[in-house]
C-alpha cells in the first residue's frame, strides 16, 4: 500500500503559529486587565450597596406607617394604604439605582411581629386624588397612591406575555379595577393604548379575589403608570437567569431572617449582624426595638462585578482584538517574507557550492590529469606544456579564493575604505591593459573616452576591482571580432563610467539577477558563457559601500554596464 507523503504548508504553519502566539498574549493580558479591574468593580458594588442601604430611609418610614396605623400618631391626612404603597416604592426604587450596577437586591419590611408591610419585585403604582375636609370646612384634593404587586397575581411568564408588546418600560398605561385595601386587589387589569383621542386595549387580565365584602370596588385609569419590573433583558423581557438570580437573594438572605425569626424578637440586637443581610431601624418603644413600631429589613443581595467589567470593557477587547488581527497580519506577513528569504538565501547558498564545484571542477581535473602524465612520463617532450598549464589553472584557482576570501569580507563588512582622489580614465586604461592579451586573442576593440575633469573620492582597490569585473564581464560575453566601448561623461555634479559590449541582449527580467552570485547565464540569458562568477557581486558590493548607484541595460548593440558617482566637493 502506498504511503501518502505528508504534506508540509510553511506559510500556513507561520500563519498559524503567528496567530496562536498573539492570541494567547492578548487573551493573558485582557484576562488580566478584567481580573484587576473586576477586584475594583467589586469593591465599588460592594460600597454601592453598603451606602445604599446607609441612605435609605425605608425603615424610618416603615416606622411612621406603622406609628399612624395603630393611631399613636394622629393625622385627619393620614391614608393608611398610600403609606403602604410608598414603602413598596420605595423598596423597589432601592432596587431599580442598584441593578443598574450589576447588582440584585431584595429586600422585605416587617413589622415586629414578623408581618410583611412592602417588599421589591415587579409592581405598578398608581396615583388618585380624593377629597377631604379640612378643620375650615375647605375641600382639599388629597394624592392617593396604590399599588398592585404583580408577583401576588402573575407568574413571570404571564408579566412577560402581558406587557410584551412595550418591553416593560418604566412607564405603562393602564385601567385597573379592583378592591381598595391596603394595596388595590384587582379584578381586571388593561393595557392600553391612547391614539388618536381613543383609547385601544392591548391587553386585558382577569383576577377573582376572595373575601372582598368589606371593601370599595374602585377604577383606576393612569396613563402613566409607575412600573417596576426586576431586570429584564435584551429582549425586553424578565429572563429565568435574571429571576434565578433575585431569587438567590432570598436564599442570602435566608440565615439572618432565620436568626431574627428564632432569638431576635423581643431581644435588644445589634443595629447591623451577619454582613448586612438583616438589619433593623428606629422604632424603639420603653427602650425595647420589639415595640408595635419596630420595623425590620431583611434584605439579600449579589452581585455580578466581572459582567460589568466586561461590559464596561468591551470596547478595549474590541479595539485589542482589532490590533491583534493587525499584528498578526503584519507580523505573518513579515515572517513569510523572511521565510522567503532565507528559502532564496539557502537555495543562493546551494547554487553558489553547485557552481563553487563545478569552477573548481575543471582546473582540477586539468591538473590532476597532466599530474598523472608526467608522473607516468607520457609525451615526455611535452613537460614544459603541461606544467605551464598546471601553472596557468592553479592561478586560476588562485584568483578563484581570493575573490571569495574578498566577497566573504564583503558580505561580513569588514573591508575599511581608503578614499582617495582617483582618475576614471587612468583606472579604465590600467583595466583595459590587464585584460588586452586576452581582447586580442578574441579580437576585440576597446575604447576609452572620458571627460577631461574624471577625478572621484574613492578606495583605488575597489575601483579597480569594479572595472575589471565589468570588463571582464563584458569580454567573456563579447563575440570574436565585436567592440567594447568605455565611455567616462558628467552628469552635474555625478561621474557616470560605463562598459557597453557588443552581443545578445538580456532579458528584461532576469536583468538584476546578474548581480548575484554564481548567476547561471545560460539558465536566463540568451549569450553563450557559463556561470556568472562573482565578479559582479563583489563589484555591487564595492559600489554599495561607496553609496555609487549601478545598473544595466539593453542597448541597440548590446548590453552596458554603469555606475554613477558624486564628484568630490
Amino acid at each position: 500500500m502506498k504511503k501518502t507523503k505528508k504534506q508540509n504548508h510553511p506559510k500556513l504553519n507561520i500563519v498559524i503559529r503567528t496567530t496562536c502566539v498573539l492570541f494567547a498574549f492578548y487573551l493573558v493580558m485582557m484576562t488580566v486587565i478584567s481580573v484587576v479591574q473586576a477586584e475594583s468593580q467589586r469593591d465599588k458594588m460592594r460600597t454601592l450597596v453598603t451606602d445604599a442601604l446607609n441612605e435609605t430611609k425605608i425603615p424610618e418610614n416603615g416606622s411612621s406607617y406603622l406609628e399612624k396605623k395603630y393611631n399613636l400618631v394622629s393625622d385627619p391626612y393620614f391614608i393608611e394604604s398610600s403609606m403602604r404603597a410608598n414603602l413598596y416604592q420605595n423598596l423597589n426604587e432601592l432596587m431599580k439605582k442598584l441593578s443598574h450596577e450589576h447588582i440584585y437586591f431584595r429586600g422585605t419590611l416587617y413589622d415586629s411581629n414578623q408581618n410583611v408591610i412592602a417588599k421589591t419585585g415587579n409592581a405598578l403604582h398608581l396615583m388618585d386624588t380624593i377629597n377631604k375636609t379640612n378643620e375650615a370646612n375647605n375641600t382639599d384634593q388629597i394624592p392617593v397612591y396604590k399599588c398592585l404587586p404583580l408577583d401576588k397575581y402573575m407568574t413571570t411568564q404571564e408579566i412577560n406575555d402581558f406587557f410584551k408588546t412595550t418591553h416593560l418600560q418604566e412607564r405603562q398605561p393602564v385601567y385597573l379595577t379592583g378592591y381598595d385595601g391596603d394595596y388595590i386587589y384587582p379584578t381586571k387589569l388593561e393595557l392600553v393604548k391612547y391614539a388618536n383621542y381613543q383609547v385601544k386595549v392591548i391587553n386585558t387580565k382577569n383576577f377573582t379575589p376572595k373575601n372582598m365584602d368589606s371593601y370599595e370596588l374602585v377604577e383606576f385609569k393612569s396613563y402613566d403608570t409607575d412600573a417596576y419590573f426586576e431586570r429584564i433583558g435584551s429582549a425586553g423581557e424578565i429572563t429565568p437567569l435574571m429571576k434565578g438570580r433575585y431569587e438567590y437573594c432570598d436564599v442570602v438572605a435566608k440565615p439572618a431572617f432565620d436568626f431574627w425569626k428564632n432569638k431576635g424578637k423581643g431581644e435588644s440586637v445589634s443595629k447591623t449582624f451577619q454582613a448586612n443581610i438583616f438589619r433593623e431601624e428606629k422604632g424603639e418603644v420603653d427602650g425595647y426595638l420589639s415595640g408595635p413600631t419596630a420595623c425590620y429589613l431583611s434584605y439579600g443581595y449579589v452581585y455580578y462585578p466581572l459582567e460589568e467589567t466586561i461590559h464596561n470593557l468591551f470596547s478595549l477587547y474590541i479595539l485589542g482584538f482589532l490590533f491583534v488581527l493587525i499584528l498578526i497580519m503584519f507580523l505573518s506577513a513579515m515572517l513569510i517574507k523572511i521565510y522567503h528569504k532565507q528559502q532564496q538565501m539557502e537555495q543562493a547558498k546551494r547554487e553558489m557550492t553547485s557552481a563553487v564545484a563545478h569552477e573548481l571542477k575543471t582546473p582540477l581535473a586539468v591538473i590532476r590529469g597532466f599530474s598523472e602524465g608526467l608522473k607516468e612520463n607520457i609525451n615526455t617532450d611535452k613537460k614544459d606544456y603541461y606544467l605551464d598549464v598546471i601553472m596557468d589553472e592553479t592561478e586560476q584557482l588562485d584568483q578563484m579564493i581570493h575573490k571569495l576570501l574578498n566577497l566573504s569580507k564583503l558580505e561580513a563588512n569588514e573591508y575599511t575604505l581608503q578614499a582617495e582622489e582617483l582618475s576614471l580614465q587612468t583606472i579604465a586604461e590600467d583595466v583595459v591593459n590587464r585584460y588586452r592579451a586576452w581582447m586580442e586573442e578574441k579580437k576585440i576593440t576597446v575604447t576609452v573616452s572620458s571627460v577631461e575633469d574624471d577625478f572621484i573620492l574613492a578606495d583605488r582597490f575597489a575601483m579597480i576591482t569594479v572595472l575589471s569585473n565589468f570588463l571582464s564581464n563584458a569580454v567573456k560575453h563579447t563575440p570574436t571580432s565585436k567592440k567594447i566601448t568605455i565611455n567616462i561623461e558628467q552628469d552635474g555634479e555625478r561621474l557616470i563610467c560605463s562598459v557597453e559590449n557588443e552581443g545578445d541582449n538580456i532579458p528584461i527580467d532576469d536583468m538584476n539577477k546578474i548581480w548575484d552570485s554564481f548567476y547561471k547565464v545560460e539558465t536566463a540569458r540568451t549569450r553563450n558563457g557559463g556561470t556568472g562568477g562573482i565578479g559582479l557581486t563583489i563589484a555591487k558590493y564595492f559600489l554599495d559601500l561607496h553609496h555609487a548607484k549601478y545598473g544595466c541595460a539593453n542597448t541597440e548593440d548590446g548590453v552596458e554596464i554603469w555606475f554613477s558617482m558624486k564628484k568630490p566637493s
